[in-house]
């Protein structure tokens, strides 16, 4: 079959609970069954960097048709957070990444998850995407955080090393929790589905957009669905770490009330011991360092300088060489 010059992008409305605009589905198909990919983006409504790679990915796919398979996607999933700055699917504070994979007689957002979850199933997918931001404006996370591709600890597909490899990005197993497994990803994985999330940093920054488009790109080229870059897309920090696979870790202090100043910065590549953060009571006095666990990168800090402290609260995220 001949690659056409130009690809016509197919769009549809899903009505789901609790929203009256109803899901925007893409899809853009080559007449070649497989493979199939998905992207979904806004899970939380105050990440948007996500919704932008989406329309971004869809753009070049009109331009440079698909030569075999076919891309879905879901842009803008929680239009409730995205109209309020939040990331809560409704005003009940539900956070619909932690409900698949749904339930069709439970809460709105529930049934929302349900409705999405049994869309994505009945395509059969190679693999999906779900891109986040690590950081946003309205609720100060992880700030100056860098990219990376989050898996699920308990990968039932183990393709899903290879594909996550395909990124371009850092490779982070998830930690083991609840949390984890009620995510769109998580449960993907107890299907069998490889699904990848996508952490692309700060949702204001063009720069992340652009990773997301070409960490995605990545992909499509890998898959021989698209041809690839002439530059294929490399983060800085994998050319250190070829190939491995790191643990997602938080470090927090026990310490009950103060301020943490950071010492190592987003990126930074640290050995077992080496100190990140330093910790300072009310009174601006010095009362420990806070040291790495093993050796690793520091995907982000709480903050760029200073943060106020409370027991148990991460202050720093970091990957830890497996």
């Amino acid at each position: 079959m001949k690659t056409p010059k130009s690809q016509k992008i197919k769009h549809k409305f899903i009505k789901i609970p609790a929203d009256s605009q109803g899901l925007t589905l893409l899809r853009a198909e080559s007449g070649i069954k497989d493979p199939t990919i998905w992207l979904t983006g806004g899970i939380h409504g105050d990440e948007v960097g996500g919704v932008e790679v989406v329309y971004e990915i869809f753009k070049k796919l009109e331009k440079s048709p698909l030569k075999r398979g076919a891309v879905f996607a879901f842009p803008l999933i929680n239009q409730y957070g995205f109209k309020t700055g939040s990331k809560f699917f409704s005003a009940k504070k539900e956070n619909l990444n932690c409900l698949f994979p749904g339930n069709p007689r439970g809460t709105a957002a529930e049934k929302a998850a349900d409705k999405i979850f049994t869309a994505i199933l009945k395509t059969k997918p190679t693999l999906v995407l779900d891109l986040h931001n690590d950081w946003t404006r309205s609720r100060p996370t992880w700030r100056g955080s860098i990219p990376y591709a989050l898996i699920d600890p308990k990968i039932k597909n183990r393709n899903v090393y290879k594909l996550a490899h395909q990124t371009g990005l850092l490779v982070i197993e998830d930690e083991k929790n609840e949390v984890s497994k009620k995510s769109l990803s998580g449960s993907l994985n107890e299907k069998g589905i490889p699904a990848i999330t996508l952490e692309l940093s700060d949702t204001h920054q063009e720069k992340n957009v652009k990773i997301g488009v070409d960490v995605v790109w990545n992909i499509l080229s890998s898959l021989e669905m698209t041809n690839a870059k002439k530059n294929k897309f490399i983060y800085p920090e994998l050319k250190k770490f070829k190939g491995k696979i790191f643990k997602y870790r938080n470090l927090s202090t026990n310490y009950k009330t103060g301020t943490a100043k950071f010492i190592a910065k987003p990126g930074q590549v640290v050995k077992k011991n080496e100190a990140v953060a330093q910790i300072y009571n009310t009174s601006g006095k010095f009362i420990k360092t806070i040291n790495t666990p093993a050796n690793g990168v520091i995907l982000g800090n709480y903050d760029l300088t200073f943060t106020a402290i409370r027991p148990r609260k991460p202050l720093v995220a970091m990957g830890v060489v497996k």
